[in-house]
């Protein structure tokens, strides 16, 4: 273009109706159907902005709101609703998993905790939690006075045991 620098519609009013194509590769349309791919560096697409290495919300605070996810693979999401299986290699120390069920039509919670345990088979520094893993299974906190240990090799032990039935020793 180098007449006008730029073509648009007789209807053309920026940001409101029409269209226009300037002469410096900017453009504005009201709709645009594509039907090849899109190349895009940059962008926002409704709240959803469009960086380099990252797509996230647009009101996206680090630790607070909205969400992000990046190119390498790391994300944040505050709440996440997943509707079929998740798999991981591994959950983080404080995490927590809420899984709900219904009963009688009701959705309760059913929830497991998670502690502040590293990846050895350990109890917490303070507080209580609880580490499954190969190794066994640590409930509560045994420096605290309670506490449920089942050892892989089959060995448990326990702060307190009340038993309300039958129990058996070999």
């Amino acid at each position: 273009l180098a007449v006008g620098q730029y073509i648009e519609s007789q209807t053309y009013i920026s940001g409101s109706s029409g269209w226009r194509i300037n002469a410096n590769g900017t453009a504005e349309f009201s709709g645009v159907i594509v039907r090849g791919t899109v190349y895009a560096s940059a962008g926002l697409i409704g709240g959803i902005v469009i960086g380099a290495d990252h797509i996230r919300s647009a009101n996206y605070v680090a630790g607070s709101s909205g969400f992000r996810f990046n190119l390498n693979g790391t994300g944040e999401i505050s709440n996440f609703i997943v509707r079929g299986t998740v798999y991981a290699t591994h959950v983080v120390a404080g995490a927590s998993v809420v899984s709900p069920a219904i009963v009688g039509g009701t959705v309760n919670s059913a929830v497991m905790f998670g502690g502040s345990f590293g990846s050895a088979f350990a109890w917490p520094a303070s507080g209580g939690g609880f580490h499954l893993s190969g190794s066994g299974l640590l409930l509560g906190n045994a420096n605290t006075g309670a506490y449920a240990q089942i050892n892989a090799d089959g060995n448990a032990y326990f702060s307190n045991i009340t038993a309300r039935g039958d129990i058996e020793a070999t």
